[in-house]
């Protein structure tokens, strides 16, 4: 399950907002060696703040086994602020409330006889699609990601090409690569033919409505189908 989390409900979700940076330590830190700030076994830089917010895969057995973090370009964030020598010219950064940037993406899920690479591509395609559900409930035009060219080609894969303003730059021993995502009620249908998972993967908290729900093309009769509660305290 996919939460959403803003500033406004973050009190509902400090066990789960604790265990995302726990888990991000242990990728960013731990796993790929990042120079990053932590302390008390967490990662969190400059970029949390007030304005950020959170999407986390919450899984039954393992916690938080996910996450990302979204900005809006027209704010402070990682890209313009720290990383805009990865693009052809600063000048093509947008700054707008309608773009945000997607940045922190993992997916890390302890493998077992079980859950081997099918499972873990399954998570990390629900992210994709969570990060589609999100901008189309908010009604954006588009995503700015900084990502790795493992999860480029992973986006590829499913058909949602990253458009590239940066040329590949490599650091911390892998490549990567600045790029604008699109975002339209077509590619999200089109996306979920190709994967198909044709339910709906951001569950809660989640600011939607009837129109939105039909927006998703997600075949749902009422909105009490869908779980959406800001009450959580996980």
């Amino acid at each position: 399950m996919l939460y959403l989390i803003q500033n406004h409900h973050r009190n509902n979700f400090n066990k789960t907002l604790k265990s995302m940076h726990r888990k991000r330590y242990d990728v960013f830190y731990e796993d790929l060696g990042w120079d990053v700030s932590v302390k008390d076994g967490m990662e969190s830089d400059q970029y949390d703040i007030d304005s950020a917010i959170y999407m986390i895969s919450q899984d039954p057995e393992h916690g938080v086994v996910g996450g990302m973090r979204f900005l809006p370009t027209s704010g402070p964030n990682m890209i313009k602020d720290s990383f805009q020598h990865l693009v052809n010219s600063s000048d093509i950064i947008p700054n707008s409330s309608k773009i945000w940037e997607v940045t922190r993406f993992f997916y890390k899920k302890p493998k077992s006889k079980n859950d081997r690479i099918g499972f873990a591509r399954k998570g990390t395609i629900e992210l994709f699609i969570g990060m589609m559900e999100f901008a189309i409930t908010w009604e954006l035009e588009g995503l700015l990601v900084l990502t790795d060219l493992r999860i480029e080609k992973l986006l590829h894969n499913i058909g949602w090409k990253v458009e590239r303003i940066g040329a590949p730059t490599e650091f911390n021993g892998q490549h990567y690569v600045v790029g604008l995502l699109s975002v339209s009620h077509e590619l999200l249908k089109e996306i979920r033919e190709k994967t198909s998972i044709d339910y709906p993967v951001l569950m809660s908290p989640l600011p939607i409505c009837r129109d939105n729900i039909k927006a998703l093309d997600l075949g749902i009769s009422s909105d009490q189908d869908l779980l959406l509660s800001s009450s959580y305290n996980l």
